[in-house]
């Protein structure tokens, strides 16, 4: 082969070779063909900051303002999509209401539990102690036909003044033997309070129902049960109904900083290194719960805790508000 007609083919070769690569690349391109899927989405829509998202202007309208005065996400509902975000203060459904405003936010958690927020639940029945009108027939409390059963609206006491007990069943329960099980006379418990002046005894609180929680702050199961006094605590306090907390806990300091973590309401006392629990009350573990009826009596005694435990001991609560 002539010098000359090799130097032709070797050039025509690289050539072909360079076409071919050309058309490989475009093929390959997903930019490359207008109609295929994935093909590159015209500019003029786009804004400037635009492609720090996707937020198309012919979709969202003009792009927040941008610099160090604007202070964080100032964009209107218009800007975002989905349902509304009742906690953000944010109106994320571009409807005109942000948060707990907005009626999508009716059934959130956070809506119910916050009057501040805007909403208040709405009782189907009155609740005949709050001095509100909770079903909103503008009648409250005891003028609410719902009330016309309910003890606190059908006693004779006077305000402050301590239940009476039948002489009778007073008497029968005298003749009890005193101690901390199950049908004995509650023996007397006299215990300084936690944290302010004073001491805490039984007699003075005869005529009432009264819950005797042992604890201590190293109990794990404790820290469950407490919540969950305090909210019976709240339920039933304007009905002759006591929560009182008995630490056992050798130091002071430490039952209340278990309190700092988990703050009541009702009555707290401590037994220093639980002596009067386990020789007055025979309690052998924490927690240890004891339920004690108007004239003295014990009627439920558990140890440990549980939420059926609980709803058990709330059951037999209004089984002896009836007697």
């Amino acid at each position: 082969m002539r010098p000359c007609n090799t130097l032709f083919f070797i050039l025509l070769t690289a050539v072909m070779s360079v076409l071919v690569s050309c058309s490989a690349d475009k093929e390959e391109d997903p930019w490359a063909a207008e109609s295929r899927k994935g093909s590159a989405p015209a500019t003029a829509g786009f804004g400037e900051g635009d492609f720090d998202g996707p937020q198309r202007k012919d979709q969202r309208g003009t792009p927040p303002p941008r610099g160090p005065d604007t202070g964080g996400d100032q964009r209107s509902g218009s800007d975002l999509s989905g349902p509304e975000d009742c906690n953000d203060g944010v109106d994320n459904d571009g409807n005109g209401a942000a948060d707990c405003e907005d009626s999508g936010c009716a059934a959130d958690p956070g809506c119910q539990d916050d009057p501040s927020k805007g909403y208040e639940p709405e009782l189907g029945f009155e609740d005949c102690d709050n001095e509100k009108d909770d079903d909103k027939d503008r009648e409250t409390d005891c003028e609410d036909d719902d009330c016309k059963d309910d003890p606190s609206c059908n006693s004779d006491r006077a305000p402050g003044q301590a239940p009476t007990v039948a002489p009778e069943l007073l008497a029968a329960v005298s003749e009890l033997p005193v101690g901390g099980q199950l049908g004995m006379r509650a023996p007397q418990l006299d215990l300084p309070f936690l944290g302010r002046r004073g001491r805490q005894t039984l007699k003075e609180l005869r005529g009432n129902i009264v819950v005797l929680n042992f604890w201590a702050s190293w109990c794990r199961p404790c820290r469950k049960e407490t919540p969950a006094l305090e909210l019976t605590w709240q339920l039933y306090r304007e009905r002759d109904v006591v929560v009182i907390g008995v630490s056992i806990d050798e130091e002071e300091d430490d039952a209340g900083e278990f309190l700092g973590s988990f703050p009541v309401s009702y009555p707290m006392v401590l037994d220093r290194g639980g002596e009067a629990a386990e020789r007055d009350w025979q309690v052998k573990s924490v927690p240890t719960l004891i339920l004690i009826d108007r004239a003295g009596r014990i009627r439920e005694r558990h140890m440990g805790y549980s939420p059926a435990l609980m709803r058990k001991t709330v059951v037999t609560i209004d089984q002896l508000l009836e007697e």
